[in-house]
């Protein structure tokens, strides 16, 4: 199924931030063999797949600390364009295009869905930190350390999007 690619008019029918060809180029001016190979070499159906669940995924996991609203609020599909969006210097982003910033980040997470869904279901009971038996007297004892991280770290993805969010919210840290 062909992809409907958001140009910056905010589609209710948008399904992707790019199209494959931009997200090919992408992956063949990239070294990273572990990524650019697969994404390559996987068949046309799987890359566009992935770039529909990367384009959902960022607004899922992201929308909400970006700046603005979408252009045409929730008639809009993907979470980008959007109104009175600006970068975290203050730089007004047009309503009318999907900055440079989303079209990278969307490439780096479809290469990530070919492998794996973005969103995969997980087990929210968390890390068993300790655990104790008794043999007499029947007891058991279970600690669940639920700090443990829930999801893959993506420093590539929030790197790339964090000049696009929201001045005082969460930042990539470095050290």
């Amino acid at each position: 199924m062909t992809l409907t690619v958001e140009e910056g008019l905010g589609l209710a029918e948008a399904d992707s931030f790019l199209s494959l060809e931009a997200a090919d180029a992408y992956w063949s001016a990239r070294p990273h063999a572990n990524l650019s190979d697969p994404w390559l070499a996987a068949a046309e159906s799987g890359r566009e797949g992935a770039l529909r669940e990367a384009s959902a995924h960022l607004g899922l996991a992201y929308g909400d600390r970006f700046s603005g609203a979408p252009t045409r609020g929730r008639g809009q599909a993907l979470c980008w364009p959007r109104l009175g969006a600006v970068d975290r210097s203050g730089v007004p982003l047009g309503g009318d295009s999907v900055p440079r910033e989303v079209l990278a980040a969307t490439c780096e997470l479809a290469a990530r869905a070919l492998k794996a869904p973005l969103m995969a279901d997980r087990d929210r009971s968390g890390k068993v930190s300790e655990e104790a038996v008794t043999l007499d007297a029947v007891s058991t004892r279970t600690v669940y350390d639920l700090s443990f991280p829930s999801g893959p770290a993506l420093p590539v993805v929030e790197g790339l999007l964090t000049p696009l969010f929201k001045r005082g919210g969460p930042r990539l840290a470095r050290g």
